[in-house]
């Protein structure tokens, strides 16, 4: 794969090529197509249903995790720029109200971020938008219920460790995280929450209020169980220690 995709978003780009060939596999043949559908995209012509398959090649590559940082950077660029344009659009309704000598006219809610990005000056929040939810979910799993949560990390550091060993017995270097013997899954989980996970979500939350109750809440639960796992971690560590030293002075 990774000569075929030329070392580059590996399976992200094989993940996109066959996502669009099945999508061509689902049109079946035109003797087979009845008033004009064709497949999931239905009745769209070729110039939209061409847009479509180019932005869901887009979603799946923007989940790189390579792209993390760069892309949440890009996106909180744009979130920047909605918002400054909705506290312009107050402003302007304000200092209106004052020429006018109209002081009865009752607050008006602040405008949000989704009815903004709809006009032509934000097309590029627009277009980014999905893919950045997209990639939001595909790395959720703090952020899901406890025990799911719980099962989800396990399993992953539990495959990060299989590729570790892999990559040993094929005298390859060792992936970050990979190394059974030096990575420590609360230590490790711990820091993906607070420098991955938690800022791109409060980003979301910027976009879409709801996602601070619902799922930040969530996630702060989720970190406090890891931070106790680490201080608990710590509190047996100092046990030992001590009962160590003990032996020693007897």
């Amino acid at each position: 794969l990774a000569v075929i995709y030329n070392d580059s978003s590996v399976l992200e780009n094989m993940h996109a090529s066959r996502a669009s060939y099945l999508l061509k596999l689902g049109e079946g043949k035109p003797d087979e197509w009845a008033d004009g559908i064709r497949g999931i995209f239905g009745s769209m012509n070729d110039n939209d249903r061409k847009l479509v398959r180019t932005r869901i090649i887009r979603a799946i590559l923007y989940t790189d995790m390579s792209r993390h940082f760069s892309e949440v950077a890009k996106m909180n660029r744009h979130v920047d720029a909605v918002e400054d344009d909705i506290q312009d659009e107050l402003l302007e309704l304000e200092e209106r109200a004052i020429d006018e000598d109209r002081y009865d006219i009752p607050p008006v809610p602040e405008p949000s971020f989704l009815s903004r990005i709809g006009r032509d000056k934000h097309l590029k929040a627009r277009e980014k938008l999905l893919p950045f939810i997209l990639h939001l979910a595909d790395i959720s799993n703090a952020t899901k219920t406890h025990k799911v949560s719980l099962e989800w990390a396990h399993a992953v550091y539990d495959e990060f460790f299989l590729q570790g060993d892999k990559e040993m017995e094929e005298d390859m270097p060792v992936s970050p995280l990979c190394d059974r013997s030096t990575t420590n899954r609360v230590e490790s989980q711990i820091g993906f929450i607070n420098f991955v996970i938690k800022p791109a979500f409060l980003l979301l939350a910027r976009c879409i209020p709801s996602v601070e109750k619902v799922i930040v809440c969530q996630m702060e639960k989720n970190l406090k169980y890891w931070e106790g796992e680490k201080a608990k971690a710590k509190a047996e560590k100092e046990r030992r220690e001590t009962l160590l030293l003990q032996v020693k002075e007897e």
